[in-house]
């Protein structure tokens, strides 16, 4: 046998051992204590025999891994579970002819049946990973089971049973029978602990905010300047949010609720939160584009103008789409389905949001080729003033008259646009109609007289401008006056006008000449 057919045998025989060891199922138990139905009761009961005080790690925590808590949310499983193991020990001490020895000691077998009663049962099943825990189902029923006994007890005249050293079930030793009935899935003391739990909230709620008021705009404005009102007032309220749905969360600890209706309002109160922090962080956005805008403004470059409220509107989008994203998965939505479900109908998507998407390329276009800068004066698509804002969809033009204009960018990115504010300096053209029965002379001086307005006007330029006759037409002659104003400002430009028509008129009055409109 030569060294290459016995390293290919050695390779062989290697790669079929580890295709035996992948082959059999891993079923047995990760620990011994819980390794059959007898060794996990064992176990179970012996952990609520050894004292505490002064333990650590607490024995009882023994008894909780005894447990499948896989239904019960993670952050309440240490509460949770505590509860249940003492609920499940006393029911399984209250057991008449209860022997640890009549429990199965095989490791193997069907689910083993401990007790029965009106509400439900207590079942130890074998886990995927060879332990024998109580059952989910068990766990969910274990107040039930608390319930059957106690009632038992009374019937029969015994005390009331201690289950457990928790704030819910000391709240619930408490409570006067005709509160113990259950009513759609909880007891009647509980309904009446979440409107409290709720009403409570609602009051913390309110106290942050009144507290914010008096804190939060001194204390952003001694870190970040000068902050609007208005920004900070919009903090109020998801601060306050929050604020209750963390009071509402510590409130349901105290109610010793079942897993079902405890996963459900704990689902409603991450909801709640995640809307919470959205709005906060969506808050503080519009916080820091404000300051962002601030400095922009305050730079030589008008392109910053225009970035910052672009890139405010894609973060707010960015927020919202990861928070919707982020409750989604925790409500155990398949995403990544979505996404690809998404990818099947992604025409009809891209129909239904083609307006949209072309709006948002007509913003990359604006910003890419700049046509024109934040505060400067522009005319399109029949709306003319004063640029002040590019959004993610559309762009504000302050017009003449003080109206805010939105036009959408996919409008704007496919018309013919006239950049005002970019001349050099802004030109009047204005043609007059002087009559035929005016003499050649009282033309003339006509012609010298506007030449000498427009020469000692302070708002008109001195040195480039043109009157002069321009064409021979019916009924009248046409005069042409080209001339540019002095300053690139609509209010100028106004009172300028105004000034040079009233000295034409005056000058023509002078002359005995009446001008016309040129046909």
């Amino acid at each position: 046998m030569t060294v290459k057919t016995r390293v290919l045998l050695t390779l062989f025989l290697l790669l079929l051992t580890a295709g035996v060891v992948i082959a059999q199922p891993n079923m047995q138990p990760t620990d011994p204590k819980r390794e059959s139905p007898r060794a996990t009761l064992r176990t179970f009961m012996d952990a609520f025999a050894q004292p505490r005080l002064g333990v650590t790690p607490d024995p009882i925590d023994e008894a909780i891994k005894c447990i499948d808590l896989e239904a019960i949310p993670a952050d309440y499983r240490s509460i949770r579970g505590f509860e249940v193991a003492a609920q499940l020990y006393e029911v399984i001490h209250s057991i008449e002819n209860f022997h640890l020895e009549d429990v199965p000691a095989e490791n193997k077998g069907e689910p083993f049946h401990l007790f029965r009663s009106t509400h439900g049962e207590i079942v130890l099943t074998r886990h995927p990973n060879g332990e024998w825990l109580f059952a989910q189902e068990t766990a969910r029923v274990a107040p039930l089971l608390i319930a059957d006994i106690e009632e038992e007890r009374r019937t029969h005249g015994s005390a009331t049973l201690a289950v457990s050293d928790s704030v819910g079930s000391q709240i619930r030793e408490r409570m006067p029978p005709i509160l113990r009935p259950r009513t759609l899935g909880l007891e009647r003391w509980q309904w009446l602990g979440l409107i409290v739990i709720g009403l409570l909230g609602l009051l913390v709620w309110q106290i942050v905010r009144f507290t914010a008021s008096l804190i939060l705009g001194r204390l952003l404005r001694s870190r970040f300047g000068e902050v609007a009102d208005e920004h900070v007032t919009g903090l109020y309220q998801p601060v306050g949010l929050i604020a209750f749905v963390i009071t509402f969360r510590l409130g349901l600890r105290a109610l010793s609720l079942t897993p079902g209706p405890l996963a459900t309002l704990r689902s409603a109160m991450f909801v709640l939160m995640a809307i919470g922090v959205i709005w906060l962080i969506y808050r503080i956005v519009d916080i820091a584009i404000a300051k962002l805008r601030k400095r922009a403004y305050a730079t030589e470059s008008n392109y910053d103008n225009l970035l910052v409220p672009f890139i405010g509107a894609i973060v707010r989008l960015a927020v919202v789409i990861i928070g919707l994203i982020l409750v989604a998965e925790n409500l155990d939505f398949n995403v990544t389905g979505l996404i690809a479900g998404l990818g099947i109908g992604g025409i009809a998507i891209a129909l239904a949001s083609q307006e949209t998407l072309s709006n948002f390329f007509g913003s990359l276009v604006l910003l890419i080729e700049q046509p024109f800068k934040a505060e400067d004066r522009v005319e399109v698509d029949g709306v003319k003033g004063t640029v002040k804002e590019v959004g993610f969809r559309s762009t504000r033009i302050l017009t003449y008259d003080n109206s805010l204009i939105t036009v959408p960018n996919a409008t704007i990115a496919k018309a013919h646009i006239t950049n005002i504010g970019t001349r050099r300096r802004r030109t009047w053209l204005v043609d007059l109609g002087v009559p035929y029965s005016n003499r050649a002379e009282k033309v003339e001086k006509l012609c010298a007289g506007i030449a000498d307005i427009i020469g000692k006007s302070e708002s008109l330029d001195n040195e480039e401008f043109k009157v002069s006759l321009f064409e021979i037409k019916p009924p009248s002659l046409t005069l042409r006056i080209i001339v540019a104003f002095k300053e690139d400002d609509f209010a100028y430009e106004t009172d300028a006008r105004h000034a040079f028509i009233l000295d034409v008129l005056k000058l023509a009055d002078e002359l005995e000449i009446e001008l016309e409109v040129p046909n």
